[in-house]
């Protein structure tokens, strides 16, 4: 069972910290490897309305709205206050307080493009249906869905218990992809690999943060036990290199 109340405090606590995390810096590489694979498979010019739920502070979003020139302004979806007080900084986004099923269920909604960004795992499998369903629903006709999310096997650098926590928590990707055939859309797969080195001394300090959600199901003790485990494990090591994938799941209302 997803504990909604949970997600909403492991994102009220790190809205602060969320932007210097490596994953959602601004301005990296990293962060334009997406934009223009996000541009690319959503097919987005400067007349196309967007809709992104989950959209966090909105640092992703108003980036997009800016390479893509885009004239109207992108919905920008969020239940949490903290974090969408972010986004009501940007003139280029329509903040939406609002949690992302109720979201797509009000008919009042209508857009050609809709980005799912790092959020779908948050929902339960009866859930991810009905988000897709109203998705499905809300968009104009041939409007597209982008999906991004990540396997349940993983390269990164986590101790044990965090690797099979991950594994617990992350749905495989076959869910997301029978949940939206059902709902009426033909699905892509596309996988996006970007190689990251980072000093480990960053890394460390990210765990410490609990940077992702999965890492706030271990209390200290267990958290600083599997510090240790990373410590060791990287004895000598200055930088830590993994690859980080992607997966863009590309959903076309038929």
């Amino acid at each position: 069972m997803i504990d909604q109340k949970k997600i909403y405090g492991f994102y009220e606590k790190i809205s602060k910290s969320y932007s210097k995390c490596i994953f959602y810096e601004a301005d990296t590489r990293y962060q334009k490897n997406i934009l223009d694979n996000v541009k690319k498979y959503l097919n987005l010019n400067a007349e196309s309305k967007l809709a992104s739920i989950g959209c966090g502070n909105g640092s992703t979003e108003s980036a997009l709205a800016e390479i893509c020139r885009l004239k109207k302004k992108i919905l920008a979806v969020d239940p949490n206050k903290k974090m969408l007080t972010y986004a009501e900084n940007y003139s280029c986004l329509e903040p939406i307080l609002m949690d992302g099923l109720k979201f797509v269920k009000d008919k009042n909604f209508c857009y050609e493009k809709c980005l799912l960004k790092e959020i779908i795992h948050h929902f339960s499998q009866n859930e991810i249906y009905q988000v897709y369903q109203g998705i499905y629903n809300q968009l104009t006709e041939d409007g597209t869905v982008l999906t991004i999310t990540r396997n349940q096997e993983t390269e990164y650098p986590f101790f044990s218990e965090a690797v099979e926590k991950w594994r617990e928590i992350q749905p495989p990707i076959k869910l997301f992809i029978e949940a939206q055939r059902i709902c009426g859309f033909e699905v892509a797969l596309k996988e996006v690999n970007f190689k990251i080195h980072i000093s480990k001394k960053d890394w460390v300090d990210m765990l410490k943060n609990r940077f992702w959600s999965h890492l706030s199901e271990f209390d200290d003790d267990c958290l600083n036990k599997g510090i240790t485990e990373i410590e060791e494990r990287y004895r000598g090591y200055e930088t830590i290199s993994f690859n980080d994938c992607l997966i863009f799941l590309i959903g076309y209302k038929c």
